[in-house]
Parts: C-alpha cells; structure tokens; sequence
C-alpha cells in the first residue's frame, strides 16, 4: 500500500466498539493516517458539525444515535458533508438500502481489511491538485 501523510487526508472513524477502533486504527497506521475517533453517534455528529473531514467511517449501530440517524440529521443543516462509509456486520440488503437511502456514500461490511480500506481511499481520498 502507498504511504500516505497524515495531513494529506483528514479521516473521522466513528465506531462504538474498542476491539474495531484498535484494529480500524492499526490498518491506519500502516499507511501513514492517524484518523480521528468517535465512540458514539452524539460524538460523532458534533465533530462533523464542528470539523472538517475529507472522508468519515460511520458505523451503523452506536449508542446515543445510530449512524444513519446521525447521517439524516446532518442532512437536514443543509451543509457540505464530507464522504460518508457505513461500516456494519450486517450483511442483510436492507441496512445497505437504509444507509444508502439515508445519504451515505457506500456501505463496507466490517470486519475492514487493508484492501477494503485501500479500495475505499482510492474511491473517495480527494486527489492531489
């Protein structure tokens, strides 16, 4: 995988679940991003709101507010939102219908590997002017 500054994309991990945020963390780290982190969807959402961020791993299930209720709610501020990944172990085909209905970009079964996460960086990083 290519290397990559950690100021050259601004990434918010939102994930409930320690073991995940260790192991999402970890894949990270071995491309040269240090993403930030939100442990429940209340978190989550105040950062989008008060940050910006090229590209947001949002997991489905979270305390607070799920990630599609924090996706519908920044929907209705009507402002720029970053790309938005849903992250879930829920394979059934209405979660990926639902987050996609609600505005989120894609949806990534978890556990995230090094490929699906270099997939999804080539698909939604920002590329170098």
């Amino acid at each position: 995988m290519k290397g990559m500054s950690e100021t050259a994309l601004k990434v918010l991990v939102a994930e409930d679940q320690e073991i995940n945020r260790f192991i999402i963390g970890k894949i990270f780290s071995k491309i040269g991003l240090i993403p930030e982190f939100a442990i429940n969807g209340g978190e989550a959402y105040s950062a989008i709101c008060t940050k910006t961020y090229d590209l947001v791993f949002m997991d489905i299930q979270m305390p607070i507010m799920t990630g599609i209720e924090v996706v519908e709610k920044l929907q209705k501020l009507q402002i720029t939102l970053p790309k938005i990944v849903a992250l879930t172990s829920n394979s059934s085909p209405s979660m990926h219908d639902a987050a996609l209905r609600a505005g989120m970009d894609n949806v990534f079964l978890k556990p995230l590997d090094s490929h699906a996460l270099q997939s999804i960086l080539n698909t939604y990083a920002p590329q170098p002017q």
